[in-house]
């Protein structure tokens, strides 16, 4: 009974040694080692893998890589970092602020040389710093009194807003009046506000009562008791001109500024109390000029004749007239003569 029991544990073990047998090329090399006492070889190194193309980083991403040592378990990694954004898009954008009129709503009554401040409110809505050089100007329209260019009391960052002051004394005649004002960069260039940035804003206002009308001072000397004096002229765009001297000067000394606007339109703008009116082609005279209905309106000299004439009376009450002879597009430049008339 014990001998068949072996017998089986026997059998058993060859056959579950059967089932296990490496296969031949295996267990050649493995007698082979056992006979020669060699062992395997130790595995080679392990070959550094290497990025063959550079992250690249995006428009407004800074690229950050953090790289380790060979055998470091940590792998590279790669950051982005996304910039602060910087202001992109035009230079001189203004829009409105809220509200526009901070004083002196539309149509607001006013006494008869009543002094008053009107004060808008606005947004930088461009790409640029307005520094302190950028000016409020008047455009069109009655200046009530107001110097005709205000330059901005300080920096104005890109969407930040202003609020804009200028002092300001009603007409002595009753009726309704307005005011246009327009901005101007460092560089002459002129922008509103509207969708084409072309617009001015303004102040309008009713005077009350009734007034006796102060008529413009006719001089009294002839065309026989003066001589004129003749001079050449040139204006960039923003400058202005003081035409009893014939200096260019600062706009609160100047009788006349040149803006050229947005389109190419040269504005032949009168300052403290000076006046324009168009003539014609014919060389006036004097009198001429003192029958001539002056206004303190800009001129439009882009839609005047070749070798028009323009009467003007200075702020210092010179009677003379200015002969237009060439606008340069390119350069903004006007050229002119002009002469006044003076006592021998």
């Amino acid at each position: 009974m014990i001998k068949l029991n072996q017998c089986s544990v026997l059998i058993s073990l060859v056959i579950l040694l059967s089932g296990c047998t490496l296969p031949e090329d295996m267990a050649a090399t493995a007698d082979h080692l056992a006979q020669t006492g060699s062992t395997l070889p130790a595995p080679g190194p392990v070959e550094e893998l290497t990025m063959t193309t550079a992250p690249t980083a995006l428009p407004g991403q800074t690229l950050v890589v953090f790289t380790g040592t060979p055998g470091d378990l940590a792998p590279v990694a790669t950051l982005l970092v996304t910039d602060t954004p910087t202001p992109s898009g035009p230079c001189n954008v203004v829009r409105p602020g809220a509200p526009l009129d901070v004083t002196i709503l539309d149509g607001e009554p006013m006494k008869p040389q009543q002094s008053f401040t009107k004060t808008w409110r606005v947004v930088n809505a461009g790409s640029c710093v307005w520094t302190e050089e950028y000016a409020l100007v008047w455009f069109s329209g009655d200046r009530f009194g107001g110097m005709p260019l205000q330059h901005l009391h300080r920096p104005v960052q890109p969407g930040e807003q202003i609020d804009l002051s200028v002092d300001m004394v009603a007409p002595s005649l009753p009726g309704e009046y307005q005011s246009n004002w327009i901005f101007q960069s460092p560089d002459g260039q002129v922008f509103g506000i509207g969708p084409n940035g072309t617009a001015p804003i303004w102040v309008r206002v009713e005077v009350l009562g009734d007034a006796t009308p102060t008529a413009l001072p006719v001089p009294t000397n002839t065309p026989e008791a003066v001589q004129p004096i003749v001079s050449q002229g040139s204006l960039n765009s923003g400058e202005s001109l003081d035409l009893d001297s014939g200096t260019l000067t600062e706009a609160g000394e100047a009788d006349v500024q040149l803006i050229v606007d947005m389109t190419n339109i040269f504005n032949l703008i009168p300052l403290n109390d000076a006046r324009l009116g168009a003539f014609g082609t014919q060389v006036p005279s004097v009198g001429d000029c003192a029958a001539l209905d002056l206004s303190t309106d800009r001129v439009n000299l882009s839609e005047l004749p070749p070798d028009s004439y323009l009467c003007y009376q200075s702020g210092l009450g010179s009677v003379g007239v200015i002969q237009l002879q060439e606008m340069d597009l390119d350069t903004q430049t006007f050229q002119f003569s002009f002469f006044h008339w003076s006592l021998p």
